[in-house]
């Protein structure tokens, strides 16, 4: 059975004869509840496509949300002239993006419209065909999508860090200088708690990852690629003492602003339409491993989906500690997130939790900060 999945990118684009010049796009999530996690990262992988080869910057959605409450026009993939016009006034573009996927069982065909909002004409089209694995392909297919679709500026090569010079960084953009995959976080400038950008693990630190700078595994359930756990807030001092020593950086722990704030996509609310209650879904099964689905042990990292960031495990598998203290407590430490051993209402991206820094527990793990210089 053939699946179409309707979504929109409206963009703010000057004329296409000038491509070298700057363009604003404006994401909607894809709708449908089949095919999450593929919709999502189609969308987010050309989405970064639009801006990194495209030359354009990029809305979230608050900035029009006049037009992400309008359910009728998101269901249809369509609009009539009042709709347009409210579009154009809400965000200023003169194009939108109308992007439609038919999804068989290892491939995925997807065709864009460029369409003029004054009028309604259709100014282009372009098609692609992407296997919805490996994943460098479906970079590959996204790629191509966006340089038929808005033209390239620059090509970065697939499947390999994002290295743009200076500080042009995106949300959920790839770091690895030491072996630990970290994923950017713009933060939110005067307008929230998380000021500033950060880097944030993408996965909870393994075992492996703890022998290879300790030389010691600590955890009761074994496997290199599980989440480490039996660690302590106090031992995990040691081991970003002796992580940084070994790299010149400066890891720490993240402080539960940072964590929450990652947790929700990286944003100061969630980019699901109600809210997502849990790390990227209100479907606790999609995103986590806990109580009721994990049969009573930890789960190799990464393999749930991730939330709106890239960011996997932050609610399920195991708790994580944070570097904060739990509200007035001068001892107790906050851990966030849930873990394979509770039920879903403590892997609630609001949930808080604590426990004292000398304590080591089968369901504590955590994921490391990097700060931005």
């Amino acid at each position: 059975m053939k699946k179409i999945i309707p979504f929109l990118i409206i963009a703010l684009l000057l004329p296409l004869t000038l491509l070298a010049q700057s363009k604003k796009i404006a994401m909607l999530e894809p709708l449908g509840t089949d095919s999450t996690t593929f919709k999502l990262t189609i969308r987010d992988k050309l989405a970064d496509d639009f801006i990194n080869y495209g030359n354009c910057k990029a809305y979230i959605r608050s900035d029009i949300d006049q037009l992400a409450n309008d359910f009728d026009f998101q269901k249809s993939g369509s609009m009539n002239e009042e709709q347009r016009k409210r579009l154009k006034n809400a965000s200023g573009a003169e194009l939108m993006c109308i992007t439609q996927i038919t999804s068989e069982e290892n491939y995925s065909f997807v065709e864009s419209r460029l369409i003029e909002i004054k009028s309604g004409i259709t100014t282009k089209t372009a098609n692609q065909l992407m296997l919805n694995t490996p994943e460098t392909e479906l970079d590959k297919g996204c790629y191509q999508l966006a340089v038929k679709l808005v033209g390239r500026v620059a090509r970065l090569d697939i499947g390999k860090e994002n290295k743009n010079s200076g500080d042009r960084k995106r949300n959920g953009e790839l770091y690895n200088p030491d072996g630990i995959e970290l994923v950017y976080v713009a933060g939110a400038g005067k307008r929230g708690l998380v000021t500033k950008p950060y880097y944030i693990g993408r996965f909870e630190i393994t075992q492996a990852q703890w022998k290879a700078v300790m030389g010691t595994n600590p955890s009761h359930f074994k496997g290199d690629d599980l989440p480490v756990e039996m660690v302590s807030w106090n031992d995990i001092q040691k081991f970003l003492t002796k992580l940084n020593k070994a790299t010149g950086r400066k890891y720490r722990l993240p402080t539960e602003a940072e964590w929450e704030f990652a947790a929700r996509g990286g944003t100061a609310i969630s980019f699901c339409w109600d809210g997502c209650e849990y790390s990227g879904s209100n479907n606790i099964d999609e995103v986590a491993w806990y109580k009721n689905n994990s049969d009573d042990h930890t789960h190799p990292v990464g393999n749930k989906a991730p939330n709106e960031l890239g960011i996997y495990d932050m609610t399920g598998n195991v708790w994580e500690w944070c570097e904060s203290k739990y509200g007035n407590s001068k001892r107790f430490r906050c851990v966030r997130g849930g873990s394979w051993f509770r039920d879903e209402t403590k892997g609630s991206v609001f949930f808080r939790a604590y426990d004292a820094p000398d304590v080591r527990s089968y369901n504590i793990g955590f994921r490391v900060v990097l700060p931005v210089k």
